[in-house]
């Protein structure tokens, strides 16, 4: 589907430090989208896709960083044109790099023995901070983060959800309906515990940044040592090989 923003949504999302679109993943595409995740998490924690349902929140979201690297979809979908410019557009910026992906399954509320990943996912959902504080990349332009699943209830504003808690106290970035996708600014604070209030759903976040962007250490990034498996070492530039530049 075609999406073209206007002066009112730059605006709002410079205004709220968010916005949220319906429709941005077309049905058949969501079903797709969602095949791919599942393959990619079977692949890493070694099971088939019907087992997924054995593992735990938190090994899914430790093993839900990157998977556009693993999949032709996914790599498409976070490689997407369209949508880095309309993060381009709203952010009035014209050059736009793929940072990262990150899966976010919504936890269960009792986990019996939890693994050391339950605990830390646990902990990191007890934030209320924004994307640029919790990224190990050093130069975040922000958010685009899609339902991938969802109840098609009532539609929502394109501007927005009603109700939405104001910008000071924290917002919810996760849409509550499957194919709507939310773009919010690096600085936004996020209530990241509102994710448990979405449950049955699962959330896939693109994060977007500069052209010269460094990896950096950043204690609150679960994985902020994640990208030393690709060569990287702390204060090194993104490179355009490793982290495309999708828009320019």
């Amino acid at each position: 589907m075609k999406f073209a923003t206007s002066k009112a949504h730059r605006d709002f999302f410079l205004k709220q430090g968010w916005i949220e679109f319906e429709g941005l993943m077309a049905e058949d595409q969501l079903a797709l989208f969602n095949q791919a995740v599942d393959q990619v998490l079977a692949e890493r924690l070694k099971c088939t896709p019907q087992k997924l349902s054995t593992f735990s929140a938190g090994k899914k979201f430790f093993q839900g960083r990157d998977m556009w690297r693993s999949d032709p979809f996914l790599h498409k979908i976070a490689c997407n044109v369209r949508f880095a410019e309309i993060a381009a557009e709203l952010m009035e910026l014209k050059t736009v790099r793929l940072g990262y992906d990150q899966l976010f399954p919504v936890p269960e509320k009792k986990v019996h023995l939890p693994e050391p990943s339950d605990v830390v996912y646990s902990n990191f959902l007890q934030k209320r901070a924004s994307l640029e504080s919790v990224s190990c990349i050093q130069g975040v332009l922000g958010g685009l983060i899609f339902a991938l699943n969802g109840e098609k209830g009532e539609s929502l504003q394109k501007e927005g959800r009603e109700g939405q808690e104001p910008l000071e106290n924290g917002i919810d970035i996760f849409p509550e309906q499957a194919g709507n996708a939310i773009f919010f600014q690096p600085t936004a604070q996020i209530d990241w515990s509102r994710l448990s209030v979405h449950a049955d759903q699962r959330f896939y976040l693109i994060v977007y940044t500069s052209a010269r962007s460094l990896y950096i250490l950043q204690p609150e990034d679960p994985h902020t040592h994640a990208l030393k498996h690709l060569g990287y070492v702390f204060n090194d530039k993104l490179s355009d090989k490793l982290h495309p530049l999708i828009c320019r």
